[in-house]
């Protein structure tokens, strides 16, 4: 059985999911101040784009986790 140190940052996508929202925030408020320059509204955007990556990044690797031990037929106990 293969077992592998379960992190914040692999198991858990909140912080990259909190992230994502609060740019999404700052950019509506950008556009809706109508005082954003191009600049900010394009920085803005990356930083979403990332976000939105990083989320899809941790579910498909937890994902992955969760086939790998259901085709092994593993259980696991977490202790939250």
């Amino acid at each position: 059985m293969n077992v592998s140190a379960a992190t914040a940052s692999t198991w858990s996508s909140a912080v990259a999911w909190s992230r994502l929202q609060s740019s999404r925030v700052k950019l509506a408020e950008s556009i809706t101040a109508g005082g954003a320059d191009p600049g900010t509204v394009t920085s803005i955007r990356a930083t979403i784009q990332n976000a939105a990556a990083e989320v899809s990044r941790i579910e498909a690797a937890r994902a992955n986790d969760v086939a790998r031990i259901r085709a092994a037929h593993q259980t696991i106990d977490l202790l939250v």
